[in-house]
């Protein structure tokens, strides 16, 4: 009877790796021939049974979550075990608010958001200056007289894998109405009857409100 000795597998998970929520990080070693490979739990795999699957998964919580690995390899009817664990930092996120309108020259407040890994975020604009940037609630104005002004709110860089956040959200700026009069000066002498006042805007839909020492008769809206 002759007793033959072979070499047990040896098991190689890799070495640990952090991956950022979401994003992919692939485990283990380089095939072995002959080796068979089984990992568990399966949870995030793209498959679990090669020597070098990726992992995904989500964490939707403030803090790291840790999720550990077992690889068993086989061969020659011998088997052997490793374990690597996959650390999942949050993302960051932020959130600038729904989209706005003010007139020009005013100043409108501004109330964002952030969370995941974000700790802080700061507020940024081609087109207007802030309150205070640095404050998740603080006031804008615009500096253009009309148009779309971008704001953007962006996340600090959090610490591991997980990169800054930033949204926008969009302000529209409407220009302030000029109105005319034509004519600029109107003399009405008292029991002469009604003179007209031709009143203009430069803004399509502008509402006419005469003051109390004007009567209706007296105006016509172009």
């Amino acid at each position: 009877m002759s007793v033959i000795v072979v070499s047990p597998p040896v098991a190689n998970a890799g070495n640990n790796v952090s991956v950022c929520s979401g994003s992919t990080v692939q485990i283990g070693t380089a095939k072995q021939n002959g080796y068979t490979y089984s990992w568990s739990p399966s949870t995030g795999l793209n498959k679990a049974n090669i020597a070098t699957p990726t992992v995904s998964l989500t964490n939707n919580t403030a803090s790291i979550i840790a999720q550990t690995y077992t690889l068993l390899v086989s061969a020659t009817g011998c088997s052997d075990t490793a374990q690597v664990t996959v650390s999942v930092y949050p993302a960051a996120t932020a959130n600038a608010g729904p989209t706005l309108n003010i007139c020009a020259g005013g100043t409108i407040n501004l109330n964002g958001s952030i969370g995941g890994a974000a700790t802080s975020a700061t507020w940024s604009s081609a087109s207007g200056v802030f309150g205070q940037a640095d404050s998740l609630s603080t006031t804008f104005k615009p500096n253009i007289s009309s148009g779309n002004a971008v704001v953007t709110l962006t996340t600090n860089q959090p610490t591991g894998p997980c990169p800054a956040a930033a949204a926008t959200l969009n302000v529209t700026v409407n220009p302030v109405p000029v109105v005319t009069l034509t004519p600029s000066i109107q003399t009405i002498c008292s029991g002469m009857g009604t003179q007209s006042i031709l009143l203009k805007s430069n803004m399509v839909g502008t509402n006419f409100i005469p003051g109390p020492e004007l009567r209706l008769p007296f105006l016509r809206k172009h």
